[in-house]
């Protein structure tokens, strides 16, 4: 079944700021007892213009319970006036200003046995506005698959490699991770094709945290890889305020413009994920799973540039599993 959460907004409706449960179940929409719902297939379903019952939960000074009229479209509840069965609790008004402010998924009433099954890819769409969930984390943020660098390889006193650009000389390679000295600074991905396009994203591995640390960085669309003032986008997690800080300069600006400030908190192993879009937004991801966004300036719509990373004054981290590149919003 699929339950819309909607709630009264009307200011002269008798049931102004109350919420119903509006749901749909294949057992009143014509599914059972012929034919049976398939078993072991993906089934696509349109619901639209399917039927909704009514369930108004307690605790709302209104009586609750269920409205027993399963003959219902989502336009009858619109534009007519459905009534349940004597003693039925009064539906709540439903009209065009009626708010939708949930969806869950489930089993139909009255199942009694035991049951396993999935739901995907739901839309739900109101004129223009649509809200999609496919239930899976956006694969660009899992850096083992859009990896560039694992760090494994031979110790280093100074210097990541040649696949890094910048002032490299501030990192070392430390126990297959890598490790920033106190000062250091901006280094950039350095291989091909090294400038990557307008939808773009990094990730990176907090192996460990500086609990000190206000700079576990990532750099996207940066214009410049000695110049930071030419344009870059940073993405910081801030151990000791325990928060992620969208940041941003470009030419002309002086100094840096916070974005946007996410509260969290990231662990040890935890991955800080970041996608800079063509449209000039950036969300940011803890462990794949989207934890906030923000709105940068013109300056970055339609521009790409480099990433990299930036552990300022973070000399007690480790990071580890370096990725990115080309992305699809």
């Amino acid at each position: 079944m699929l339950r819309l959460y909607v709630a009264d907004v009307t200011p002269t409706s008798p049931t102004f700021g109350k919420y119903a449960l509006l749901i749909w179940e294949p057992a009143y929409n014509g599914t059972t007892p012929t034919p049976p719902v398939p078993t072991d297939q993906w089934i696509t379903q349109d619901i639209l213009n399917g039927k909704f019952w009514m369930f108004v939960p307690g605790g709302q000074s209104i009586p609750s319970g269920v409205v027993q009229n399963y003959n219902v479209t989502l336009n009858d509840w619109i534009t007519g006036a459905p009534v349940g069965q004597p003693g039925d609790p009064a539906p709540i008004n439903i009209d065009a200003n009626t708010l939708v402010f949930g969806i869950n998924v489930g089993v139909g009433s009255g199942w009694g046995a035991t049951f396993r099954g999935f739901v995907d890819n739901v839309t739900a769409r109101w004129g223009n506005d649509e809200v999609h969930a496919n239930f899976e984390p956006d694969p660009a943020f899992r850096c083992a698959n859009v990896l560039l660098d694992d760090f494994n390889r031979a110790n280093t006193t100074r210097g990541l490699g040649r696949n890094w650009t910048g002032a490299t000389n501030t990192y070392r390679i430390a126990g297959n991770q890598a490790q920033p000295f106190t000062t250091a600074g901006t280094i950039f991905w350095n291989a091909q094709p090294r400038v990557f396009g307008a939808d773009q994203s990094a990730c990176v591995t907090l192996a460990q945290i500086d609990p000190n640390g206000r700079h576990h960085t990532l750099i996207l669309k940066a214009q410049s890889v000695t110049n930071y003032a030419r344009g870059m986008i940073l993405v910081s997690y801030d151990a000791p305020a325990q928060r992620v800080i969208v940041e941003t300069v470009e030419p002309g600006q002086a100094g840096w413009i916070t974005r946007a400030t996410i509260p969290v908190v990231f662990n040890n192993g935890d991955v800080l994920g970041a996608q800079a879009l063509a449209d000039g937004s950036v969300q940011v991801y803890r462990n794949g799973a989207p934890i906030g966004t923000a709105t940068t300036s013109p300056f970055f719509v339609n521009r790409g540039g480099r990433i990299g990373v930036w552990f300022q004054q973070t000399s007690g981290a480790l990071f580890d599993d370096f990725g990115g590149g080309n992305s699809t919003p």
